[in-house]
C-alpha cells in the first residue's frame, strides 16, 4: 500500500489514481480497471468442438473451412503500432433472440427486443519476419482467397489505419467495400448503403468511445458470442483496460491488443450491418451464466482442465513471455 509519494506528484494523482498506482509501482500483474470484470464468463464464448481455423505460421485455412450458409462476412483488420504484427478476424450474425427488457420501477418486463448472436469465424495474428513489416499483398491474398476459393460472401471490410491509398484502391477494385473504423477511439462506424458512391455511410458512436468492445462484452455477459480459442485473444482480453477520464480501452502496460481489437471490430460490423437474420427461438444453455469456470471446463474446445488452470493462473508467471 501506497502512503507516501512527492508532493510535486500530486496533480498525477488526482488526474488518474490508479493510472499513478500502476506507473508507480510498475504493477499489476493484471488490468487494474478491466474492461471485462466479469472473466470466468468468457468461457462461454469459446466454440464447443469447433477448433479456429487460421494457421498463423503458416498462414493457411484449414482445407474444409468454407462457406456452408449465405450469411454475409465481416472484418477488422488492426494493423500493430510498429507494422511488425496485424490482428485479423472474420464475423457474422447467424440470428436473433428475443429478450425482455425490466420496467426499472416495477421490476417487470414491459419491453421486448431483438438482440444479434454473433459468431467469430476466424480469429489470427499474423506477425512479419525478424526485423521485417506485414507484407499487404499477403493479406489482400487471403481476402480473395475466402471469397473465390472458399466461397464466403464479405460484405465490409474495415481497417484501424490505412497504410496505403493503393491498398484501399486495390481492394475497392477487387468489389470489396473498404472503410476505415478506429476501435482505440470509436467515434463513427461504417454502414453498409450501396446507394453512397463508397458503399457505405458514416454513424456516430455518439461519443462512446469503446463501442466496439463494449459490444462484444454485452455479448459475452449475455452468453450470446461464439468464437474458437485463441491464447493470445484471451490474455489480450484479459488485461484491457477501461480508462474512465477518456472513454477509451487500451491494454495493460507491455502488452498487445491488436488480436482483441480485430474480434472487437469484426464483430461491431457484424452486429451494426445485419438486420434480416432469422430469429433464434431458444435461449443460450444456463452454463454460460455459471460462476464457477472450471463447471464446464470442455467448453474451452481442445484444451484440458489443466491448461484451462493454467491459463486463468494468478501466479507471477501468468504474463512471461508477453509480446511486448
Amino acid at each position: 500500500m501506497i502512503k507516501r509519494f512527492p508532493k510535486i506528484m500530486e496533480g498525477q494523482y488526482k488526474r488518474d489514481p490508479e493510472k499513478f498506482v500502476k506507473n508507480l509501482t510498475c504493477l499489476p500483474r493484471q488490468a487494474l480497471n478491466p474492461l471485462i470484470r466479469r472473466f470466468h464468463m468468457v468461457q462461454g464464448m469459446w466454440s464447443k468442438g469447433r477448433e479456429n481455423p487460421f494457421n498463423e505460421k503458416t498462414r493457411t485455412f484449414d482445407k474444409d473451412f468454407t462457406c456452408k450458409d449465405s450469411w454475409a462476412r465481416y472484418l477488422h483488420i488492426d494493423l500493430a503500432v510498429n507494422h511488425d504484427r496485424a490482428g485479423i478476424a472474420m464475423s457474422h450474425v447467424k440470428g436473433f433472440k428475443s429478450r425482455s427488457i425490466r420496467n426499472p420501477n416495477t421490476g417487470q418486463p414491459d419491453k421486448i427486443e431483438r438482440v444479434p448472436l454473433p459468431v467469430v469465424d476466424f480469429v489470427g495474428g499474423i506477425e512479419a519476419s525478424l526485423g521485417g513489416e506485414i507484407d499487404y499483398q499477403e493479406i489482400r491474398d487471403l481476402l480473395v482467397e475466402l471469397v473465390n476459393v472458399r466461397g464466403f460472401r464479405i460484405r465490409l471490410i474495415t481497417f484501424d489505419q490505412f497504410q496505403s491509398v493503393d491498398m484501399k484502391q486495390q481492394l475497392r477494385n477487387l468489389g470489396f467495400i473498404v472503410a476505415r473504423m478506429s476501435i482505440d477511439r470509436t467515434t463513427s462506424f461504417p454502414r453498409v448503403d450501396y446507394d453512397k458512391d463508397e458503399g457505405y455511410r458514416t454513424v456516430s458512436t455518439e461519443s462512446e468511445y469503446a463501442a466496439p468492445f463494449i459490444c462484444v462484452r454485452e455479448a459475452i455477459y449475455e452468453g450470446r458470442l461464439d468464437c474458437p480459442f485463441h491464447m493470445l485473444l484471451a490474455k489480450e482480453m484479459r488485461g484491457s483496460e477501461k480508462d474512465e477520464t477518456t472513454g477509451k480501452v487500451q491494454p495493460r502496460t507491455r502488452m498487445s491488443d491488436d488480436v482483441w481489437q480485430a474480434v472487437a471490430g469484426s464483430v461491431f460490423n457484424a452486429v451494426n450491418n445485419e438486420d434480416w437474420a432469422p430469429e433464434e427461438k431458444q435461449e443460450h444453455p444456463n452454463s454460460y451464466y455459471e460462476d464457477n469456470f472450471f463447471g464446464d471446463a470442455n467448453s474451452l474446445g481442445s484444451m484440458d482442465e489443466s491448461a484451462v488452470e493454467s491459463f486463468l493462473s494468478e501466479s507471477d508467471s501468468f504474463f512471461e513471455g508477453e509480446i511486448s
